[in-house]
């Protein structure tokens, strides 16, 4: 309608025609009106940038939506926590995650909206956290024994191709044993107890594991078998104390 005010969209600005806006208010002297209409920038948020910039609170920044938690180095350090932990095979839960949360922020007296009562961060903000950060998913992480996990380093694996390298191939390096004669086979223990949590792990990682103090329970095994070449062997599943 003529003579009504053009009404602006949440976000309808350029964060480059604000910057220039925002100078030209504090270095040239134009009013905030004047300086909104110029550079086609809402007047209202322009007094907030403003202000912003006054106080000391940071420069112009197109961030839609209410301010997080965290800062965006914060959250990025925790994403790489996370990683780091899992990748030792210490994985945290989600619910260990809002926890941590929480306990920093409580000491580093950062400003939030957590219950107090159970003292975790809310399943809004760790599913907002998740959302911003790609690069992680929940996962459900493979049981791994500590001592599975000790027994597998660089040295010993090392070890074992170099015996693989002497079985397969004579002292010129040929291969004398051809790849439909080499099998590898390999047994998968199904626990009736004990499953671990889901945890924060790295998206699209393969191989995520957690670590347990021993496979308890009973175990239901199944072994599989097959060539370097792809022939599969039928697999076969051993039951405990059972004779068929």
């Amino acid at each position: 309608m003529p003579g009504s005010k053009k009404e602006h969209k949440q976000g309808d600005w350029d964060e480059a025609a604000m910057k220039r806006a925002v100078h030209a208010v504090l270095v040239n002297g134009l009013s905030q009106k004047r300086a909104a209409r110029e550079h086609g920038v809402p007047r209202q948020t322009l007094r907030r940038h403003l202000e912003k910039v006054a106080t000391g609170d940071g420069g112009v920044e197109k961030r839609l939506g209410r301010r997080t938690t965290l800062t965006e180095e914060q959250e990025n350090e925790l994403s790489d926590l996370l990683q780091s932990m899992e990748s030792k095979l210490y994985g945290l839960t989600p619910i260990d995650v809002r926890r941590i949360v929480f306990d920093f922020c409580r000491k580093n007296k950062i400003e939030n909206c957590f219950n107090t009562n159970k003292e975790t961060a809310g399943r809004k903000w760790f599913k907002l956290f998740m959302k911003r950060h790609k690069e992680l998913s929940i996962r459900s992480p493979e049981p791994t024994s500590i001592q599975r996990a000790q027994g597998f380093n660089r040295a010993k694996v090392q070890q074992l191709f170099n015996v693989l390298r002497t079985t397969l191939c004579d002292e010129n390096g040929t291969v004398t044993i051809p790849a439909e004669n080499v099998y590898n086979a390999d047994e998968s223990g199904f626990s009736i107890c004990h499953k671990p949590k889901k945890i924060i792990a790295k998206r699209g990682k393969r191989g995520v594991g957690a670590l347990t103090s021993a496979e308890r329970g009973r175990n239901i095994t199944v072994m599989c078998c097959m060539s370097a070449a792809g022939h599969f062997l039928p697999s076969f599943f051993p039951f405990p104390r059972a004779n068929m």
